[in-house]
């Protein structure tokens, strides 16, 4: 990064610091965490005015800048948890609920397309999901950062396409008058792919009827299927009903473990998912770890 140039804009962005609106907080964090770029003096002026709008901030940069560690994100903290708490309170609580408008209409409601890190471990807590171990946690990154070094994708008319990985380990088995030998498998996704990463042509359509995409109020022009943690739900269900044989109410005698790696903060949509993925399969034990943006 050109040092120079970067410490002359923050100059700037202090002097005008004042006039920001919400959008402008989450900009500029982005922007100089992008470069790699620390600027102590900036960051301790944008948690200032932060404290000095926090009431008029929009929940989507709370989110940012709780997720930023700044000296304010502890007090905006609170204020994020109750935004999710009253959010937890609209999600559908059963399989059938999240076919109808339930959550469609508790995300136009909150107006946020991602809770953040900070955000999101409030609703796994919430949800009863823990991370994994560390030790496979580590596997996981590793398979990833093989797979996105050997496979990578050129930038398009000079777009900058921001990967995003998701990671899964499964083990299964039926428990009852049937029971079928122990399943397990691996999946990896890419967000924008539609084709499975081993070469194999992806589901075709008929196997998202039992899990559900939602577009999101502020980038509601992006497709939500194509995100790498819906990707490999969607996947994931049609292979577990397979090991059911007969699907139905057989799945809820699936037992065993799931365990998740994504490289970035879940958006809403795949949060619903894998809620939905939970309650599909409650004797399932499902472990996620979100990596920090």
């Amino acid at each position: 990064f050109d040092a120079p140039l970067l410490t002359a804009i923050s100059a700037g962005a202090r002097t005008k610091m004042s006039q920001y609106c919400s959008q402008d907080f989450a900009n500029t964090l982005w922007a100089f965490a992008h470069c790699g770029f620390e600027d102590v003096p900036l960051m301790e002026a944008l948690s200032s005015e932060a404290m000095r709008q926090m009431n008029r901030l929009e929940l989507q940069s709370v989110a940012v800048l709780v997720d930023a560690e700044l000296s304010c994100s502890s007090t905006l903290l609170s204020r994020l948890q109750q935004a999710v708490a009253r959010f937890l309170g609209t999600v559908p609580g059963d399989v059938d609920a999240w076919q109808g408008a339930g959550y469609a209409d508790a995300l136009s409601s909150v107006q946020v397309d991602n809770f953040g890190h900070g955000g999101n471990s409030i609703i796994f807590n919430c949800w009863g999901i823990v991370s994994p171990g560390g030790n496979w946690q580590s596997h996981a990154e590793n398979v990833v950062m093989q797979h996105a070094a050997s496979s990578e994708r050129a930038s398009k008319d000079g777009l900058v396409h921001k990967r995003v990985f998701s990671y899964a380990e499964y083990a299964v088995e039926a428990r009852d008058s049937e029971p079928l030998s122990p399943r397990s498998g691996s999946l990896l996704r890419e967000n924008g792919l539609r084709r499975s990463q081993d070469g194999d042509e992806h589901l075709p359509s008929s196997a998202r009827c039992w899990i559900n995409a939602f577009t999101l109020p502020i980038n509601h022009l992006v497709d939500r299927a194509l995100c790498a943690e819906f990707q490999l739900l969607e996947e994931l269900v049609a292979r577990l009903l397979a090991c059911a044989r007969r699907g139905g109410l057989r799945r809820l005698l699936l037992r065993g473990s799931v365990q998740v790696w994504v490289s970035g903060s879940c958006c809403l949509s795949c949060m619903g998912a894998f809620r939905q993925f939970q309650l599909l399969f409650p004797g399932l034990s499902l472990h996620i770890s979100c990596q920090r943006d």
